[in-house]
């Protein structure tokens, strides 16, 4: 539902109406260069769980941006799937939860070194947890720190600096001095042999290297204001470059401008955002422990009004992941997904990282096990003998194009050539019989991808 010109929210900050649509429009300008989005609001429904005991359904109506007309990265490809808006306007999603007395003016994020993450509305954080406090702009209020010493293996220097801590932007971006103190020193210490300098690679300082399991790369630390520490647990990014392979680079990207501490340094933690102590928290986490998060008591005030999030950089994650081992060809096992105890607190659960292949596959993978789930969080389908051997085996004496010979890169056992003009009506159907005699079709049990990708 479009939120119309008339409405309270359009009457904040002096937004304009479109008179074309007859509703509340909007127009947010980003970090990246000539980034922008414009548009109207729409409201729609939230619908979370309570960590209490028993879970609790909140249905907690939001405001959107229904983006219209897109600038910059976003016509790139960056945030396909859209940007939430954890800003302190008082329009973004934790300060309406917080204004309705749906949960504390307070939220983590938590990104975890397997690709995976989660993000927890009213979250205030644990008592043995970092912090430092928030340099708030009144005009402009972003989630701004200060950092008054940075270490690199042994190099220590008292520069100072001050920082946005953004989950919206992939990469960490400095100024000089400090772009050129942490690279140069990182350089310094690194063990591998640096790559040449790579057009296509937004980072200056890769590495080839000779340990495809392990990467010991040097260690970098931020120590606060307030003197707390911060490890940089995962400041490298694994890419793969023209000709194959695979280096790793130190994930900092040199700034015109603002600094920004991105997702890969807040790699291996729970950020908490704190709009009510106004500090930054962090503690150690891999993500699933969120049950040591306090997320009570719930405090019904509002957050302080401000001008769009400005901080959110919709800049795409480009390369395979962030974890330091390098990536395989082979999918990860079956997960616990979202049938996971785990994921039931007042989560809404990000994911960061898909696994994805893009010849012509059948997507059913040998496993173990002796019943099936459905789970959105695994990738492909796992199926056990007798159902795999009788499924493949009948999919194969249908198929019309030519079975390719088995590739040990390729984690699917049956794969068949593809001409571009290909008639994918050909394709063997497939149905499942369930229980109760409903029948599910299975409308896409292929996977399509370019050879020369895998060549």
């Amino acid at each position: 539902m479009t939120v119309p010109c008339n409405s309270t929210i359009c009457g904040q900050q002096r937004r304009q109406c479109s008179m074309t649509r007859k509703a509340c429009a909007y127009q947010v300008l980003y970090l990246s260069s000539n980034t922008s989005s414009t548009g109207i609001l729409v409201e729609d429904m939230l619908h979370l769980i309570t960590d209490d005991n028993p879970l609790k359904d909140v249905d907690a109506q939001i405001t959107l941006g229904c983006g219209i007309i897109q600038t910059g990265t976003f016509l790139e490809g960056a945030a396909p799937n859209g940007l939430f808006g954890l800003g302190m306007d008082a329009i973004s999603v934790p300060s309406v939860l917080a204004s309705r007395g749906l949960a504390a003016n307070s939220f983590s994020m938590c990104f975890g070194p397997d690709g995976l993450g989660r993000i927890v509305f009213g979250d205030k954080g644990s008592s043995d947890q970092g912090e430092t406090p928030f340099n708030i702009d009144k005009l402009h209020p972003t989630y701004n720190i200060s950092v008054t010493q940075i270490t690199v293996e042994k190099n220590v220097t008292d520069l100072n600096f001050t920082a946005i801590f953004d989950s919206g932007t992939s990469f960490t971006y400095l100024n000089d001095p400090v772009y050129t103190f942490i690279s140069e020193k990182f350089n310094s210490a690194a063990k591998d042999k640096r790559h040449p300098p790579d057009s296509n690679l937004p980072f200056e300082y890769c590495y080839e290297s000779a340990n495809q399991s392990v990467i010991p790369f040097p260690h970098v630390n931020l120590t606060m204001e307030g003197g707390t520490q911060f490890y940089v647990t995962e400041p490298i990014i694994i890419t793969s470059v023209q000709g194959g392979g695979y280096v790793y680079c130190l994930g900092v990207v040199k700034s015109g401008d603002i600094n920004i501490i991105g997702q890969n340094f807040m790699t291996g933690y729970r950020i908490v955002f704190d709009r009510e102590k106004m500090v930054l928290g962090w503690r150690a986490s891999d993500c699933y422990d969120a049950k040591t998060s306090n997320t009570l008591p719930v405090s019904p005030l509002s957050s302080p009004a401000g001008p769009p999030d400005a901080s959110m950089n919709p800049e795409a994650t480009s390369g395979i992941g962030n974890g330091s081992p390098f990536p395989s060809s082979t999918p990860p096992p079956p997960s616990a997904g979202n049938h996971s105890p785990r994921l039931n607190s007042f989560v809404y659960t990000l994911v960061l990282a898909l696994f994805s292949l893009s010849t012509h596959y059948l997507i059913i993978l040998s496993s173990i096990g002796d019943r099936a789930l459905f789970d959105s969080g695994t990738s492909f389908t796992y199926l056990v003998d007798p159902p795999y051997r009788s499924l493949s085996e009948s999919f194969h004496s249908q198929a019309q194009d030519k079975r390719r010979t088995p590739d040990p890169r390729i984690p699917f056992e049956y794969c068949y050539d593809m001409s571009p003009d290909a008639n994918t009506s050909l394709i063997p159907s497939m149905s499942l019989s369930m229980k109760g005699g409903g029948q599910f079709a299975v409308y896409d049990p292929i996977i399509v991808i370019s050879v020369q990708k895998i060549l």
